[in-house]
């Protein structure tokens, strides 16, 4: 993954945001709408690579390249669904196990990751807490990069509060 060119299907995929991001006239948000079983997190974490590459080519061996590969950026925030275990719980609490996950499975089944979490009956959602901890994240500014980004795997599984919260950052950058 430390070149686009070792990935030709993602070139493609790629083409259109990429020339953006070297025009600079990249939106403040993009949904990327992928199926079920589809590299979607491999293909967002490809545009974090130009985005956060110091010199915007996903060279992999600069400092910002090599952190976005090993999942430890601070301008890149991981949100996914997960069982509610008390009020307040983010996706936070299962960041050590979405990172091994997402490490082993480079494209997944949505089912897959529910039964790495083990959740039981309880049902996997992205609730309130958890986008606040995104509009907080959004709030500061980018600690490494010129940017900020956040990757919602499954933004359907939002509860309606969190998706109203969250649609209120996303609409105002």
């Amino acid at each position: 993954m430390n070149n686009i060119q070792s990935i030709p299907t993602y070139k493609q995929f790629l083409q259109v945001p990429l020339e953006l991001i070297r025009q600079e006239k990249l939106p403040h948000a993009i949904i990327l709408n992928a199926t079920n079983g589809s590299p979607s997190i491999q293909i967002a974490k490809l545009m974090s690579l130009f985005l956060l590459c110091e010199t915007q080519t996903a060279c992999g061996e600069c400092n910002n390249c090599k952190m976005v590969n090993n999942n430890q950026h601070p301008d890149i925030l991981f949100s996914y669904p997960y069982f509610n275990q008390k009020t307040g719980t983010t996706a936070e609490v299962f960041s050590d196990d979405w990172l091994e996950f997402i490490s082993k499975h480079p494209s997944f089944l949505n089912e897959m990751w529910d039964t790495h979490l083990d959740s039981g009956n309880k049902q996997q959602k992205i609730f309130v807490a958890e986008s606040q901890r995104i509009n907080t994240f959004l709030s500061l500014k980018p600690y490494m990069g010129k940017k900020k980004i956040v990757l919602v795997f499954q933004a359907d599984s939002l509860v309606e509060q969190a998706s109203n919260k969250l649609l209120k950052a996303i609409e105002e950058p």
